[in-house]
């Protein structure tokens, strides 16, 4: 048994002793925008925010308002303020706690081109003021990589753990394998509500939404089977 995070060609190893295939990357689109009518800026994702730094938006002196604690954290580290995040880091969750936080406010909301969460529609039909800016996207990659960005030719048993950290790399993975192992974790509901498109049921998440809680609990199950 073997346990395997399905992770974004762009991000870093996360540990040494998982394995890592790659199955997407990320591509950051280029833009530009003022923010000056803007009160309240929206990130449901880290990779939103660092496509706002790539662009060099300048989020001086906004309303921060994010998905969850990690994410507030990656903010705060470039010297931001988040004024506040998600209690759960889901966004079904988030976008009903946002609704009293944004009423008469003018929001922007940073998002990928595709997503599972309807927050921005959902916003907008309570009266909320937002504005949605696409910037960026997670495109397949031909092959499947291995943490060594070589093409990956071990293969998937059904017996190992597979962790997903987002509802595109559920879709990419599927394309390249046709098929999921039996143990399954998902960092987040919306990680979850894909993987149960494709039919797939027990599904596992962290009570933390986090990589470090999806392999700590890949841990356990591997004890588990041990025993």
């Amino acid at each position: 048994m073997k346990t395997y995070i399905v992770s974004l060609l762009n991000e870093k190893a996360y540990f040494e002793d998982i394995e890592e295939i790659y199955v997407n990357r990320l591509c950051f689109y280029d833009f530009s925008i003022s923010l000056d009518d803007f009160e309240a800026v929206i990130f449901t994702s880290k990779n939103a925010f660092k496509s706002c730094i790539k662009n060099n938006i300048n989020l001086a002196n906004k309303k921060i308002y994010c998905i969850g604690k990690q994410c507030a954290e990656y903010i705060s580290s470039f010297g931001y303020k988040v004024c506040y995040y998600g209690k759960t880091s889901h966004a079904s969750e988030f976008k009903y706690e946002l609704l009293h936080l944004l009423k008469d406010k003018k929001c922007i909301y940073f998002k990928a081109r595709k997503i599972i969460s309807d927050l921005d529609e959902f916003l907008a039909k309570n009266n909320i003021n937002i504005t949605s800016i696409i910037c960026y996207e997670n495109i397949r990659l031909d092959k499947v990589l291995d943490k060594n960005k070589k093409e990956f030719k071990t293969g998937i048993s059904d017996d190992d753990i597979l962790i997903f950290l987002a509802p595109s790399g559920v879709r990419d993975f599927y394309h390249h394998f046709k098929a999921f192992s039996k143990n399954i974790i998902a960092i987040g509901k919306s990680t979850q509500k894909e993987l149960a498109s494709f039919g797939l049921k027990n599904i596992l998440i962290p009570k933390e939404t986090s990589v470090k809680a999806c392999v700590d609990l890949a841990r356990q199950i591997d004890l588990s089977n041990k025993y």
